[in-house]
């Protein structure tokens, strides 16, 4: 005789969608806490930058730049993050065999 499986069964292991939105922003925070040291530095840096403008007008051009290259970096850092708990995730959620 055949299994007979259920449709509508759910997973009772399954997080729920606000678990894993809950479990995303974690990471997220996670992910930008670790670099709270290199924030600082980078802000100690584009301050100075900005100070120096007084010197040189050309100061303004990089502190922008050296602003905008570690937003970037940070968005990075935090989107590497997620995909990393999201495949992760995937790998343990995987259903296990059918053993009939």
């Amino acid at each position: 005789m055949a299994p007979v499986l259920d449709p509508n069964w759910q997973n009772p292991y399954l997080p729920s969608a606000q678990e894993r939105q809950s479990n995303e922003r974690a990471a997220v925070r996670y992910a930008i806490r670790k670099r709270i040291p290199q924030s600082i530095a980078v802000g100690v840096v584009v301050a100075g930058l900005l100070a120096g403008i007084v010197l040189t007008p050309f100061l303004a051009i990089a502190a922008v730049a050296v602003a905008g290259l570690y937003a970037f970096d940070l968005r990075k850092g935090a989107t590497n993050a997620l995909l990393f708990g999201t495949r992760f995730a995937n790998v343990r959620l995987n259903p296990l065999p059918l053993v009939l």
